[in-house]
This record gives structure tokens, C-alpha cells and sequence, in this order.
């Protein structure tokens, strides 16, 4: 089904022409799925420790393997950063060129 629509503006005459089909439309077929994120907990030594903020969230730097200083945020909302003896818990989240640090949280205290 086509459709003209034709104005006059101003002396000048617009034209607009559409089609429409009734078959369906296909969808494109997307490539393969997206690699998983990779995760690995592991302890890292303590640098420094950030007060909490007003969401309660906590930055921290700390010392990856490699010996570079990097930071994580802590976001437990019920729970305890996991911190011992000058080292904190880090959860690093790698998918392709993308590295993510935060803090793993301890479990909260169960309320009977």
C-alpha cells in the first residue's frame, strides 16, 4: 500500500510519498554472544582507606599484583568490608580490555 500526500505552503507544493508492506520483518541476526566476565577474589595489601561516604559506600587503595596502586569501592549495605591484617578482600571483574575493583563484603550479621 502506497500513500501520497501533497501540500501547498506558501506557493510552494510539498510532496510525500510512503509504502508499507504487510511482511514481516526480519530480524538481523546478531553475531556470537559476548564473552562472560571473568572474576577472581583475592587478598591485597591495604594502602589507604577513604571515610565513608553518605551512601555508605568506601574507597580504598590498594596494591594489585603487578604493584600498582588502584582503587576499589566498598558498597556493602548490611555487611562489613572483608579486611584483615592490612589486607582487604578485592573482587576483580574482567570482560575483554575492561577491569573492574571493588571490595567483597563480609555476610551480614543473621537476625534471628
Amino acid at each position: 500500500m502506497c500513500v501520497t500526500l501533497a501540500f501547498k505552503l506558501f506557493g510552494a507544493s510539498l510532496f510525500f510519498q510512503g509504502c508499507m508492506n504487510a511482511d514481516t520483518a526480519t530480524v538481523p541476526i546478531k553475531g556470537e554472544p559476548a564473552a562472560a566476565a571473568i572474576t577472581s577474589e583475592d587478598w591485597a595489601p591495604l594502602i589507604a582507606k577513604a571515610d565513608a561516604e553518605e551512601d555508605g559506600s568506601i574507597t580504598y587503595l590498594f596494591r594489585d599484583a603487578a604493584g600498582r596502586v588502584r582503587p576499589a569501592i566498598a558498597t556493602c549495605s548490611d555487611g562489613m568490608p572483608k579486611e584483615a591484617d592490612g589486607k582487604v578482600m578485592i573482587t576483580q571483574m574482567r570482560r575483554k580490555d575492561f577491569t573492574i575493583y571493588t571490595v567483597s563484603c563480609a555476610d551480614p550479621p543473621k537476625i534471628m
